[in-house]
């Protein structure tokens, strides 16, 4: 995947699946975990190419960590311990 119109087809298809602990996330929440974690996206890059402001792409990331119980997580240090 390359971009984020990679991640809303590979969602659109399904392919992304979540356990039955964790809460589901809405597609937005998970283009912005997605983008953030594996592609290393900026929040003003997402912003600007999701059309919604760099406060809504914080709050749909720590929505999406507190529904998968990463409260308290920090962002960086996820995006550390991914093999890339």
């Amino acid at each position: 995947m390359r971009c984020l119109t990679d991640i809303r087809q590979t969602i659109r298809r399904g392919a992304w699946l979540f356990g039955h602990t964790a809460r589901p996330l809405t597609r937005t929440e998970m283009v912005v975990v997605f983008g953030v974690v594996f592609h290393d996206y900026g929040f003003t890059f997402l912003a600007d190419r999701l059309g919604i402001t760099m406060k809504t792409v914080c709050a749909h990331l720590y929505n999406a960590m507190e529904k998968n119980g990463m409260r308290g997580v920090s962002i960086k240090y996820l995006c550390n311990t991914i093999d890339r």
